[in-house]
């Protein structure tokens, strides 16, 4: 055999040998990623053959990616980058309690002592095990006993969780509020932690927190009735921009949390400077905030697409009872008082009339110093943000037929008392 051939040949056997170790390695990977107690990867379980290679590919760059995004998390959750190897072995293990939230005194020395309102370390794998539990003896949960609010950020939701506060104690239900925050991408394992936790709390209940929509039934489990809350797509960033500069009227510990961590010298830049001069903070990504939060967990669901806005839509008409919109909060509420009586009913009355404490919890999230567009910015971001106006449009329609079916007048439209 000629020494050319002979080379060729041996460097094709190396070649062949090192992709081989390669794949087998990246399986390995995969398998102690996702393999917490499960038999085996669910990625993989769900591929076809010839899918495979390429899926495997990219399996691990999304793990990588999803691993890179615990580094956003505050310190008080003491979240570190998680080791593609070990890292998923590091959050099963951690342990927090959870503690329950005090009631305002008003509404407790009018309904009672009953105290409904939780809060929840979904962080911490274990932390389920100090919040109402279910049991044997309960009776069959009915669907709408088990409520997911997967709340939009700057859409009304902290208005809507003081009402909320209020109702849990009125309708007897418990309010079980996530603490954790800006976490809205997470990897599967919390994911399936999150999917189990919500399998155990006592009934009924309404889980809130700012997260992307996760699909139940790809861990095994029932789904949860999903509910949200959204408004016209630049109104929310617009107001968004202006939260994180000046906060809103609410008050802490005598003063308000500063969120701005900007140059100082672009703390006082106007939304318009900022579309203008094409600043990272208006463009891009930014300009996709709405829609990621129905369609999914997918690393996909984040870059604006058709594919995007098609799953968001396909989730809202499956696994949603319901979708609002704040600029129609009032009936809004009146919908969820009909679909959801046993939590939100006399929503719309506790709302209008909220009784102490909650009356400025309930109006004191306004952001401040917030300007409006002017119409060339406005057009600028309009075209900016075609996908997030389609899926707006489409909630807003869904949401006017339903509130026809139910035969609501709209609160504009009804006479004054």
């Amino acid at each position: 055999m000629a020494p050319k051939l002979k080379k060729v040949l041996l460097g094709g056997l190396i070649l062949v040998s090192a992709t081989i170790l390669t794949w087998m390695q990246l399986y390995s990977k995969i398998t102690t990623v996702t393999n917490i107690g499960i038999s085996e990867p669910y990625e993989l379980k769900r591929l076809k053959k010839s899918e495979l290679v390429q899926q495997t590919k990219e399996l691990i760059q999304s793990r990588l990616l999803r691993a890179e995004n615990l580094e956003n998390e505050g310190p008080s959750l003491k979240i570190h980058k998680v080791n593609i190897d070990t890292g998923i072995n590091d959050f099963v293990g951690r342990k927090a309690p959870a503690t329950p939230i005090i009631a305002p005194k008003t509404l407790e020395q009018k309904y009672g002592s009953c105290v409904n309102y939780y809060a929840w370390n979904d962080a911490y794998p274990d932390s389920y095990k100090s919040l109402p539990l279910k049991s044997e003896e309960d009776s069959p949960a009915q669907p709408q006993d088990r409520v997911v609010f997967n709340r939009v950020g700057k859409c009304g939701s902290r208005s809507v969780i003081a009402l909320l506060r209020h109702l849990a104690i009125i309708n007897n239900f418990n309010l079980i509020s996530s603490v954790v925050n800006n976490m809205t991408v997470i990897h599967e394992a919390w994911q399936e932690s999150i999917v189990y936790s919500i399998e155990q709390f006592k009934t009924p209940f309404l889980v809130q927190r700012h997260l992307y929509y996760v699909d139940f039934t790809y861990y095994g489990a029932k789904p949860p009735v999903y509910i949200n809350i959204i408004r016209d797509p630049l109104a929310r960033m617009v107001s968004q921009y202006y939260f994180k500069r000046f906060g809103d009227r609410k008050i802490i510990n005598g003063t308000h949390k500063d969120r701005y961590h900007g140059p100082e010298e672009e703390r006082y830049q106007t939304f318009d400077d900022c579309v203008l001069r094409s600043k990272w903070e208006c463009t891009g990504l930014n300009t996709f905030y709405i829609v990621p939060f129905f369609c999914g967990q997918h690393r996909n669901c984040r870059t604006p697409s058709m594919w995007a806005l098609n799953q968001a839509i396909e989730n809202v008409e499956e696994d949603y009872l319901f979708v609002g919109i704040l600029e129609e909060l009032e009936d809004s509420l009146s919908v969820l008082d009909r679909l959801l009586p046993s939590m939100f009913k006399g929503a719309l009355e506790h709302y209008l009339h909220p009784l102490g404490k909650d009356t400025s919890a309930m109006t004191s999230t306004a952001t401040l110093h917030k300007k409006k567009p002017s119409p060339e910015a406005e057009k600028i971001m309009k075209e900016e943000m075609v996908i997030e106006y389609q899926f707006y449009d489409y909630v807003r329609n869904k949401f006017h037929k339903t509130r026809e079916a139910l035969g609501i007048t709209p609160y504009t439209s009804r006479p004054s008392s």
